[in-house]
């Protein structure tokens, strides 16, 4: 199929699956958001995907997986799908997020895609971006609560289906190991395998049941970019250059 066709036909799967989760989510969050005082603690709009051309003709497709969006616009009872939707293509799909974020975690992604690309010159990588949590707040981190009554039952088991719609073929967590029991709520407690030369919460395999992930050849978990540059650039480059000979290896086995 043609990837413009895939494009529609995907961003329209997505559009769907949003509406549900959406109707499921508007009342509550509403009063959420009512019920707090201070603006700093409101819920953000959800982080709902669309596809695109780069990401469907690509031969090699990654899902980057980010931890939560934080101010991502106030949301707003009544707000659209369609314009919470548009927000991800302007913000990343437009590659605004790139060249005005000067952030370790875009940067991160940046240089991961780009060494992926040279190694693999043969191949045509396309990838997205999704957040393990995909409802934050406009503060720093999400509250537990918020998490417990409202994302948990609701918005993580979008991300299967979100998953099963876009068929990446390879999955990278920028979560760090205090997001592992967010993955496990999504994923169901999936093994976890060392990676040669790591600690299983500072790089590893996550081996997720192809029921939840039939695209998806191998999926790794990592430290966030932002504690790896604290960590200083030599660490860091250990990190991101193992990452990429994995898919690599995995990509030419």
């Amino acid at each position: 199929m043609k990837p413009d066709i895939l494009v529609e036909q995907h961003n329209k799967e997505l559009e769907e699956l949003y509406k549900k989760a959406e109707k499921d989510i508007s009342d509550k969050v509403a009063e959420y958001n009512k019920s707090q005082q201070d603006k700093f603690y409101c819920a953000t709009c959800p982080l709902f995907l669309k596809s695109h051309e780069g990401y469907e003709n690509a031969e090699i497709k990654i899902m980057f997986f980010g931890q939560e969006t934080n101010g991502w616009g106030d949301y707003e009872h009544g707000k659209t799908i369609e314009e919470i939707i548009n927000s991800y293509e302007e913000f990343f799909i437009s590659g605004y997020c790139y060249e005005h974020y000067r952030s370790p975690f875009w940067n991160g992604i940046k240089q991961i895609i780009k060494s992926l690309q040279e190694r693999n010159a043969n191949k045509k990588i396309g990838h997205l971006w999704n957040n393990i949590v995909k409802m934050g707040y406009n503060g720093k981190n999400f509250p537990h609560k918020f998490y417990d009554d409202i994302v948990k039952p609701h918005l993580n088991k979008i991300i299967v289906e979100e998953i099963k719609i876009l068929k990446p073929d390879y999955i990278v967590f920028l979560t760090g190991p205090d997001y592992c029991q967010i993955i496990n709520d999504v994923f169901g407690t999936p093994e976890r395998k060392p990676v040669e030369g790591f600690k299983t919460n500072e790089l590893c395999e996550v081996v997720i049941s192809n029921e939840k992930m039939p695209s998806v050849k191998k999926s790794f978990s990592i430290y966030h970019p932002g504690y790896l540059q604290w960590k200083g650039k030599d660490v860091r480059e250990n990190y991101f250059n193992k990452i990429i000979e994995e898919i690599t290896q995995d990509i030419k086995n």
